[in-house]
């Protein structure tokens, strides 16, 4: 007979995001931090070093390693890492966003992520809003509304479509008219779906790429 046993499982990860909020700056200041003890995983696939301290000025890292190797600044708020591990912000690359979502993603160390498919104005607004630090959560990229082809025979709307952040275009000047429109917003890159023809795929990846921007192709789902 198997048994189980409870297991609690602690937080490993330094919640460093929580200080470092506004997309990695220091809120109205340029002070320097300073995580002393925590064992570092620098993500080169080189053994962790354990006992480390980490200096950062302006959410950027300007030294980092085993203790004695690296001088801790004068007046440095310093964070006591004991007991964790630090190691560098996780990049989630598919999501799509809800308002209650940036929290959870900072509590499990993601500090970077990229929102797939929302309406485009306001999930560019939450990426603004995160930047800004007027909401505490990741680092967000954002393509903003879909850019699809017709509609194929037998196939019904899917949520995107119900929800009016989904445009389909029948021609290539259809397609880039809606491709302009959406970089015009201000959007990261821009989202298509696989019911695209050649063509028209053609047609936005031109547009997209003339307003230094890539295409993210993917597939409808629920």
């Amino acid at each position: 007979m198997m048994s189980f046993r409870k297991v609690t499982i602690r937080p490993i990860f330094l919640a460093l995001v929580l200080a470092l909020s506004a997309n990695g700056r220091l809120r109205g200041q340029d002070q320097v931090l300073v995580v002393d003890g925590a064992t570092l995983i620098n993500g080169t696939g080189k053994p962790p070093v354990a006992d480390a301290v980490v200096v950062m000025e302006s959410g950027r890292i300007k030294a980092a390693g085993a203790r004695g190797s690296v001088a801790v600044p004068a007046g440095a708020k310093v964070i006591n890492g004991r007991g964790k591990t630090l190691l560098p912000g996780l990049i989630d690359a598919h999501i799509h966003y809800l308002d209650f979502t940036p929290q959870m993603f900072l509590r499990f160390g993601v500090t970077t992520v990229v929102d797939t498919a929302n309406p485009t104005e306001w999930i560019l607004a939450q990426r603004d809003a995160l930047k800004d630090g007027k909401i505490k959560g990741p680092r967000m990229f954002a393509t903003g509304l879909v850019i699809d082809g017709p509609l194929p025979p037998g196939e019904e709307p899917d949520a995107a479509e119900l929800s009016g952040y989904k445009i389909r275009v029948k021609t290539s000047e259809e397609a880039r008219v809606a491709t302009r429109k959406v970089i015009r917003h201000g959007v990261d890159a821009v989202k298509v779906h696989e019911a695209l023809s050649t063509e028209l795929l053609q047609a936005v990846v031109e547009e997209a790429h003339r307003a230094g921007l890539e295409v993210e192709i993917g597939r409808a789902h629920v």
